[in-house]
């Protein structure tokens, strides 16, 4: 237990003798210290008194590191090199959101071990694609774990998802997506984790549901937002493959994943997708673009 007063604007580091053993910021260590503290080795409670001292400090969790979060709490930063968050929801209680200022997450990754209230994998997936591939998009499970109002760094492919019993919770189930009697690619449903870099809704969440459409070479998938169920379609999942796309429909659905990778070619067709992240459209070589049609990139970067 760490119950002294701190101070200053340095770097305090926590190094308990192992993973599983306790670390703890006492009563005592006040609200003053603006620095980080990096927890090298341990399992922190993110308690009233460790809330009071982050208040105006960065944690830093390396590997080895834990930390343990319930209920909410807000601190000022929160830096995932390496370590762990861990979540105790359960069936009747919903999950806690850690509130930053500013959130990283390190290229040596991080686990998030998500409690009973958690993913159910490829579960989610439905036998066949009955319905149109916005409205998976748009009832893809989402939840919030960190909420930041700042700055978000980093790459969610670093993050790693477990359940309560040390299993990952990377099932996935794939289906494949017909149209025009032709088979032109595959939906992966399952769950993921995913950091929203920009706008309005900054944070690390889970996602359950479609995760990522798959198009086949020589093929082109077509996302069409007329005949989407949804008021508001929208398609969070990666785009993959050596196909290309296809947008038809008057409405604009905002579309775009920072992990896309497709190579194919993107065409607009009398449509006018909005893309809500950098590299939305992959390492696409053409954008076709007839005059019926727009894409708006929102300011962000394609390459």
């Amino acid at each position: 237990v760490l119950n002294h007063a701190l101070s200053g604007s340095g770097l305090m580091a926590l190094k308990a003798a192992s993973a599983s053993d306790s670390v703890s910021l006492g009563e005592r260590t006040g609200r003053e210290f603006t620095g980080v503290i990096e927890v090298r080795r341990g399992a922190l409670s993110l308690d009233d008194a460790a809330e009071g001292t982050l208040a105006g400090a960065g944690l830093r969790l390396n590997a080895g590191a834990s930390a343990e979060l319930d209920p909410n709490r807000s601190i000022h930063s929160l830096d995932l090199d390496g370590g762990e968050l861990r979540y105790l929801q359960t069936a009747s209680r919903p999950f806690a959101v850690l509130t930053v200022e500013d959130l990283a997450v390190s290229a040596k990754g991080a686990t998030v071990l998500l409690g009973e209230r958690s993913a159910s994998g490829g579960r989610v997936a439905p036998a066949n694609l009955a319905r149109n591939l916005y409205d998976y998009g748009a009832s893809a499970g989402q939840t919030l774990l960190v909420a930041a109002n700042g700055t978000v760094r980093g790459s969610a492919e670093h993050i790693a998802l477990f359940s309560p019993y040390g299993s990952r919770l990377d099932e996935v189930r794939t289906v494949t997506v017909e149209q025009n009697g032709a088979r032109v690619g595959q939906a992966l449903f399952g769950t993921a984790a995913e950091l929203v870099t920009s706008g309005e809704r900054k944070g690390l969440y889970y996602r359950e549901g479609l995760t990522e459409l798959v198009a086949v070479r020589g093929k082109r998938i077509e996302l069409d937002s007329d005949r989407a169920g949804s008021s508001s379609p929208q398609l969070d999942a990666k785009l993959t493959g050596a196909g290309g796309f296809t947008f038809t429909g008057a409405r604009q659905p905002p579309v775009g994943n920072a992990l896309s990778a497709y190579t194919g070619s993107t065409s607009p067709a009398g449509a006018h997708p909005a893309f809500k992240t950098a590299n939305a459209l992959g390492t696409t070589a053409p954008l076709y673009i007839d005059g019926q049609s727009t894409a708006d990139l929102r300011g962000h970067r394609q390459p």
